[in-house]
């Protein structure tokens, strides 16, 4: 059967579906073997497209880009019809992600991650295929980083800037691309007046509104002073003399050297496999603790994330083994978690019985402790 007759047969299949007519592990698994057949599509439909924009297949159908003609066809917008004709072309020179590819293993978005650094596609390949997709752009972006470090500083400056335009909605937009010693400090102070409005009370609305409004408080005024977490924290390798800033990618040593003359800044010393030391340049004293888990761990120090939903925004420290319990106020033994999570977390403490007897629920926000008063003592009447 050919490739066009098994299409139009899994469409006629397809006419009508309702799955209510499954049972619920029916239709999960026919989810799950309409994804994987949904991949391997999408691979067949890129390297057509790409074959067909080659030939110039695109002009006959009155578009003059190839883009325009893929994004039109799959309903998606211009960037992501590059991309897939992108990752198309570069399949060429990476076989294993071509069969991959086609056998469904991968998707098209994991495979584009890993075409962005050809030279590390085994291990780029082996984490597509055992992790989650954040997990595999975070590996690829920061391989690629590696590959860039000579001329990494002055093409950064070269794609500096901030873009602004009004959406349909009349809402103003913003894209830009901070340096990453200016994007470091930026958000460290937005995700710090975030964490200000979560305890203000400000909880109805999504991670994403309250750093709006913590903008919005921070352009005003009307925002609280920036706190005791250094402006800058960076992590120097010992081994390979290079610095970069958790989350962000490698930073020049000279140039962490400069912001530190008028800038407050950390530096985290290690040596891959263990941190030897925290140097600090200016006037504050920071808490090394607060420092080492907002740093992320060993060897990536890729910053600090929730250590169960992966949320970057308003995350509290947490004692993995509860304090009730014996847990000790140590760096092994702290996680950082998301007001939720950390909620989630210590009622199952409870449940398991590690907060001890005289744990009790935490009180309503705003309410006092009631103590009893203690009676006067009666007077000794006259008989």
């Amino acid at each position: 059967m050919s490739i066009t007759l098994a299409c139009d047969a899994l469409c006629d299949a397809l006419d009508g579906f309702e799955p209510k007519l499954y049972s619920g592990d029916d239709a999960a698994a026919l989810a799950e073997k309409l994804a994987l057949t949904e991949r391997v599509c999408a691979t067949a439909r890129a390297r057509a497209a790409a074959w067909a924009a080659e030939c110039g297949a695109h002009r006959g159908r009155g578009y003059a880009r190839p883009i325009d003609w893929l994004s039109k066809v799959t309903g998606t917008d211009p960037g992501q019809a590059k991309r897939e004709l992108d990752t198309a072309q570069a399949l060429d020179d990476l076989p294993d992600t071509k069969d991959a590819l086609n056998a469904g293993e991968v998707s098209l978005a994991e495979a584009s991650e890993v075409a962005k650094c050809p030279e590390a596609e085994d291990e780029l390949l082996a984490l597509a295929k055992t992790h989650d997709h954040r997990a595999l752009k975070d590996r690829a972006r920061r391989r690629a980083l590696e590959n860039q470090k000579g001329d990494l500083k002055e093409r950064r400056q070269k794609a500096r800037g901030i873009r602004t335009y009004t959406d349909d909605l009349g809402m103003t937009q913003v894209r830009g691309s901070l340096l990453p010693e200016l994007g470091a400090r930026f958000v460290a102070r937005l995700r710090e007046e975030s964490e200000r409005e979560w305890r203000d009370g400000n909880r109805d609305c999504s991670p994403e509104q309250r750093a709006h409004d913590a903008l919005a408080r921070m352009l005003d005024g009307t925002g609280g002073k920036a706190g005791r977490r250094p402006e800058l924290v960076a992590v120097y390798d010992l081994n390979e003399r290079s610095a970069h800033i958790p989350g962000m990618g490698p930073i020049d040593p000279e140039t962490l050297k400069d912001i530190a003359v008028d800038a407050l800044v950390s530096v985290v010393l290690h040596d891959g496999v263990h941190v030897q030391d925290i140097k600090r340049f200016g006037t504050y004293i920071p808490r090394w603790l607060e420092i080492l888990l907002e740093i992320g761990p060993p060897p990536h120090f890729e910053g600090a994330r929730c250590a169960d939903c992966g949320a970057i925004f308003a995350f509290e420290r947490d004692h993995a083994n509860p304090r009730a319990n014996g847990g000790a106020t140590s760096y092994l033994n702290m996680e950082p978690r998301c007001p939720p999570c950390h909620r989630k977390k210590t009622e199952e403490d409870r449940e398991a019985g590690l907060l001890g007897p005289l744990a009790r629920p935490p009180r309503p926000r705003g309410a006092r402790a009631s103590k009893p008063r203690a009676s006067r003592p009666e007077r000794a009447r006259a008989p």
